[in-house]
Order: C-alpha cells, then structure tokens, then sequence
C-alpha cells in the first residue's frame, strides 16, 4: 500500500511541477522557437533548458552533446537571435524525476533488516539488542 500511495503522491507532484513550469515563469518561452539541427547550434551562446526555464542559468557551451544523444531536441528563437539555443529536456527530466521517486518509494519499502526497527523511524535505539559481538 505504502508503495502505491508513493507513487500515487510522486507523480501528483511531478505533474503539478509540469504544471506550473508554464504559469509562473517571470518570462515566458518565446513563441516562436524554431526546429534546429545539432550541427547549427553555436559553439558560444546560451542554451537554455525548457524544463528548468527560467530557474536554471544557461549551461555552459559544448554540453548539448549528451542531450542530444538521448533525443533531445534544440530550438532557437529570431527574437533573441541564433545565439540563444533552447532545449526542449521536459520529457527527459520528468521521466528522471519519476525514477529517483520510484528509487526512494522502493528504498523506503525495502524490507526491514533483522533487529532493526523496520526503516519506518531511521532512529534505532538499540531496544532490539540482546548482547553479544
């Protein structure tokens, strides 16, 4: 039960994150990204990740390489000029949010180790202790 109520509870969370990625921007996304190609994106610039917008600052150049390679696409946008590269990460990160939630729901209902306190506290008072090595 604990693990569907964790998992139930994560992803709320992440769609609620999702959610408000679009509402409470101090600047929205530009309107009008355009596709581009891993080879048009410049070697100086910013580039920004759609699924951190606007939180994270731009990462530094030459990063994209492992993005792209796990199928992320790039976008720039005319009205701030080519040097402005988006990524459109939003799938990528939510599915890495929704494994490291699932990793400490079942981290959480691990079973218990043999005169521990059943991992519900994290506090073992020793109660369980008889003596010995």
């Amino acid at each position: 039960m604990k693990l569907i109520i964790g998992t139930v509870l994560g992803l709320a969370a992440i769609l609620l994150a999702l959610s408000l990625t679009s509402t409470a921007l101090a600047q929205p996304i530009p309107s009008d990204l355009v596709l581009i190609a891993t080879n048009q994106i410049p070697r100086t610039g910013g580039l920004y990740s759609i699924a951190n917008w606007p939180w994270y600052p731009p990462y530094p150049p030459g990063c994209w390489t492992s993005y792209a390679a796990q199928g992320v696409q790039f976008y720039y946008s005319p009205s701030l000029g080519a040097n402005t590269v988006f990524m459109d990460d939003r799938e990528l990160v939510a599915m890495q949010t929704a494994l490291r939630l699932a990793r400490r729901t079942a981290a959480n209902d691990a079973p218990s180790v043999p005169g521990g306190d059943g991992g519900d506290s994290g506090d073992d008072s020793g109660s369980g202790w008889i003596g010995g090595p």
